[in-house]
């Protein structure tokens, strides 16, 4: 069955407009035409995201005489060995998937210091309809370099009918979701599905505490690790670990998670064997491919049980790059522009399941997003943390620390501690 979407309209403009602090301040309406050629020919296109096969159709079709070859590489650490060694051979493609900060080896900031890899977008006409917080994510030094086309949300995401039939609702206390977890387990099914097996999951459980426990209180916190003032072990950064070890302990998650894959968690949620995961607002549509019947939504993952301070995480998700030495620079920013204009962004984020960078007519967020318009709204959100830290080695302890501590390998308070000497670190 089709999935019917709730428009939020006016809210979602709103919501957008409240996070939009300032405008950029290029003025330029330049096009793909403006750097010096006409679009046509071929340009290729390595994306993270598979939604850049269909808005690469699109493009060919609005300008005949184009050929897009789009390559997606699903796994996030693949694609982002891949790029960076591609950048390095000069074999990289026209267009690459970046991210946001600085918390891998391919954010913008990261890529930025490493080299002069990327080509300057700040005078596409798309930057200036996005908010000043984007704007400065998609920036090194205070060019852009990264056409940002969703932004993405970090919660527990339910299989509703899967909740009903076992006569539950989601939590809404650190509490409840404990009393989650051993209402199903005696039905014979686990609360959250858990696929540990993928590094970069590991992190979302932590992600999601930590907007309550730390970022969202203090907002700043980042800049005072920077200062010296703060570290990540003396703040609740251990709160969070412990409350995922008693998640763990609790009998939460699915067993052998360390051996469960992304894809599987999938399987598990599409067809309730799991109530719900903590993940990105992306997995919905994914888990959609496999139970279109059902309903999907994403809740706030309390840390606490004051409902009432629960914060979200929310941040702008993957962009894509331009090579500074592609061989066709009028199409390679011609498809950039295609990407975040109203027709692309249509097309883009409604596969995506996230919110578009700015509003635009072609895109009224799904029903399963409205908490995250919701906590957009009201202000109780916080960004993803890796985008504050200074480079990508503070992410890669973080990541293979957190199957360490899953596993019984590593203490907490040792990986916070490699992720702080990192975060201090001046490479």
């Amino acid at each position: 069955m089709n999935v019917k979407i709730r428009p939020f309209g006016g809210a979602l403009a709103a919501v957008l407009a409240l996070s939009t602090l300032a405008a950029c301040g290029s003025s330029s309406s330049t096009t793909g035409q403006d750097a010096g050629g006409k679009i046509g020919g071929t340009i290729s296109v390595t994306s993270v995201d598979a939604h850049a096969k269909d808005v690469g159709a699109a493009f060919e079709k609005k300008y005949p005489g184009t050929t897009v070859k789009v390559q997606v590489v699903g796994d996030v650490s693949a694609i982002q060995q891949q790029v960076r060694t591609q950048l390095t051979s000069k074999t990289a493609p026209d267009l690459f998937s970046v991210w946001p900060g600085n918390g891998n080896p391919t954010a913008v900031t990261v890529l930025g210091a490493a080299g002069d890899f990327m080509y300057d977008l700040s005078a596409r006409p798309w930057v200036k309809q996005m908010s000043k917080r984007l704007v400065d994510s998609a920036s090194y030094n205070g060019k852009v370099y990264d056409a940002l086309y969703g932004v993405n949300g970090i919660g527990a995401i339910y299989n509703m009918d899967a909740m009903k039939s076992a006569g539950l609702t989601p939590p809404t206390t650190w509490s409840e979701v404990l009393g989650l977890c051993a209402a199903a387990k005696a039905k014979g099914t686990v609360a959250y599905a858990l696929g540990a097996q993928d590094s970069w999951i590991t992190q979302l459980i932590p992600y999601a505490l930590t907007s309550t426990l730390v970022y969202g209180p203090d907002p700043q916190f980042s800049a005072e690790q920077a200062a010296g003032k703060a570290t990540f072990t003396g703040s609740a950064w251990t709160k969070a670990y412990e409350l995922y070890l008693q998640m763990q302990t609790s009998g939460c998650f699915n067993k052998d998670v360390l051996g469960t894959s992304y894809i599987d968690t999938q399987k598990l949620l599409a067809t309730g064997k799991a109530l719900g995961a903590v993940n990105g607002n992306w997995m919905i549509a994914e888990v959609r491919k496999a139970n279109a019947d059902a309903t999907f939504t994403l809740y706030p993952f309390p840390a606490t049980d004051d409902a009432s301070k629960t914060y979200l995480p929310v941040a702008a998700g993957a962009g894509l790059a331009v090579n500074k030495y592609t061989k066709n620079l009028p199409t390679a920013l011609a498809f950039a522009d295609f990407y975040l204009s109203p027709e692309g962004l249509g097309i883009a984020v409604p596969i995506q399941g996230g919110l578009p960078p700015f509003p635009v007519d072609t895109v009224k967020p799904d029903a399963s997003l409205e908490n995250i318009v919701s906590y957009l709204s009201k202000g109780l959100v916080s960004s993803f943390p890796d985008q504050g830290w200074p480079n990508a080695k503070v992410q890669a302890e973080h990541l293979s620390g957190a199957q360490e501590i899953l596993g019984g390998k590593a203490s907490v308070a040792d990986v916070l501690t490699k992720m702080q000497t990192e975060f201090a670190s001046k490479s």
